[in-house]
């Protein structure tokens, strides 16, 4: 057993190259620190006097100007590079996360929100080229297989740590531990954090691009029939899949505070264990 598991895991992931561990860890870093956004960002905007009409349309705007910017944004990343294309992906999309918790006018935290999607946008339409970039067929599907999983891992140990937060900012700014402040404050904690991954990403060194010859015949295709219904195929089940997560997935938290009125250290064990 411990020596199929020596062969199937270990020894596939000490053949990955410095700058593939590299991006592993700003991928944790990441993980943990947006867990903390996930988990308090609802329950800050209610605390702060916000209708759930206007955060049903704040949760609605990144997935919205990300719909809308996907191209753009996978056009900007293939002009740039990969690696840039992450750093400002961090970086912006930090400074717009700060503005829907430092501006309370409805229209610009709107307009951050809308942001944040767009930005967000450009990490992701880099992250699996950027992964393509850094493995061989030997252990391409290993780090693809990794980077999700350690996601999930991070979101664990983020929501555990983020759980703990809001007690420990109530006390030091001497509110409740409940109050909009507290939540501020660990919101911003968390995105002030989010840009140590920028360290491991700067170290990160992105491999040139290799040339690929393209066949004579398929020079100038579009998108024809064929890829027209491919699309539409890989992109129903998401569809649908979408239509009930966004309704479910996003006011967790809410549901728990308010059905069960639980503390915020117990919801950070919650969406740990669910993770």
């Amino acid at each position: 057993m411990f020596q199929n598991i020596y062969h199937n895991y270990i020894q596939p992931i000490r053949t990955f190259n410095r700058d593939a561990r590299l991006f592993m860890w700003a991928t944790v870093i990441n993980g943990i620190i947006l867990s903390g956004w996930q988990l308090f960002f609802n329950i800050y905007m209610l605390q702060s006097g916000y209708s759930r009409e206007f955060l049903g349309l704040i949760n609605s705007l990144p997935a919205l100007t990300g719909l809308l910017l996907g191209i753009p944004m996978g056009r900007l990343s293939d002009r740039i590079g990969r690696k840039p294309a992450l750093m400002i992906s961090v970086i912006c999309t930090g400074f717009a996360m700060l503005g829907q918790i430092t501006f309370h006018q409805q229209a610009i935290i709107a307009i951050m929100a809308g942001l944040t999607g767009i930005f967000n946008m450009l990490l992701l339409v880099s992250i699996s080229p950027l992964m393509m970039k850094l493995s061989d067929e030997h252990n391409r599907t290993l780090l693809f297989s990794l980077n999700y999983g350690l996601q999930t891992l991070a979101g664990a140990v983020g929501s555990l740590f983020a759980g703990q937060l809001p007690a420990l900012f109530g006390f030091l700014l001497h509110a409740g531990k409940t109050s909009a402040i507290a939540y501020r404050w660990v919101l911003a904690t968390n995105i002030l954090l989010g840009t140590i991954s920028l360290i491991p990403l700067w170290l990160m060194r992105e491999p040139k691009t290799r040339q690929t010859t393209v066949p004579p015949d398929s020079r100038g295709a579009g998108f024809g029939p064929s890829l027209t219904r491919l699309i539409v195929k890989l992109a129903l089940p998401n569809f649908l899949i979408g239509i009930g997560a966004a309704i479910l997935i996003p006011y967790m938290n809410v549901f728990f505070k308010d059905r069960y009125n639980i503390s915020d250290a117990l919801l950070g064990i919650l969406f740990s264990l669910s993770s």
